[in-house]
């Protein structure tokens, strides 16, 4: 679950505008933008669970097609229920019981993490974020935070070097940890304010736990920036003769 959720965490008013004109899709953003980051996470399956996070990305400078990001993590909670037990977790408010107290063990680290990642204007990765330096002091945070690299890596999608015209498509390639999604996203209009993007993927695995699936969705794209406004996606999965489904929702702010 926790892979497929770092594959997420990378990656309505529908209109067309300029007829045949084509949109060239660009990260234009300036030093000191801040962006406010909020994602719904629902998981139905043999384990159910709903998990919320809270973040602030802000752009820290913009120098020669390198632009340099930093995510804080606000707020993470949770709800988890697997053979009738139920168990939740809140980092606003950690220690109301044990299973909260040991969540909070692992977790607090990451919410006082500022996580820097680098990238060009089409939003290609220049440079992951340096875990072993935010936490060199323990080795076991390092190993529980091995995938977050590929996962903030995942968190900008790709944009093709060429414009594109409202029906055009580009391939977008994520992996994690022997997770893989190939997607598609689709130019499905434009508004004065927005980009709004389809997206259909297939799901894959190629460890030693088979997963097979698809992905659907929208997303909305401030069109000055090209970062994202708002999400919904859904992921269909089989793993081990069991169903999973998925649903993410992201909106995000620009403060």
């Amino acid at each position: 679950a926790l892979k497929i959720i770092g594959i997420v965490l990378v990656l309505g008013f529908i209109a067309s505008c300029g007829g045949d004109r084509g949109y060239l899709l660009r990260y234009n953003v300036e030093e000191g933008d801040s962006y406010n980051l909020n994602i719904t996470i629902a998981m139905e399956g043999p384990l159910s669970m709903e998990m919320n996070m809270g973040s602030t990305l802000d752009i820290i400078s913009t120098n020669d097609n390198e632009i340099v990001t930093r995510t804080s993590f606000n707020s993470i909670s949770m709800d988890m229920s697997m053979s009738g037990e139920s168990v939740s977790y809140d980092s606003r408010n950690p220690y109301g019981s044990e299973f909260s107290n040991l969540m909070h063990k692992n977790i607090s680290p990451m919410l006082s993490a500022k996580l820097e990642t680098t990238i060009n204007d089409r939003g290609r990765v220049l440079k992951a974020p340096d875990l072993a330096s935010i936490f060199d002091n323990n080795p076991n945070l390092q190993a529980q935070m091995s995938d977050m690299t590929k996962q903030m890596e995942n968190m900008f999608v790709e944009y093709p070097e060429e414009a594109l015209k409202i029906g055009d498509s580009f391939d977008v390639q994520l992996d994690n940890e022997g997770m893989s999604i190939a997607a598609v996203y689709t130019l499905t209009g434009v508004t004065v304010t927005e980009y709004i993007l389809s997206v259909n993927g297939d799901i894959s695995s190629s460890d030693e736990l088979p997963v097979t699936g698809t992905m659907k969705g929208t997303f909305n794209l401030f069109r000055e920036c090209g970062m994202v406004m708002s999400g919904d996606l859904t992921m269909e999965m089989e793993a081990l003769g069991e169903n999973i489904t998925i649903k993410m929702l992201m909106e995000s702010t620009k403060s």
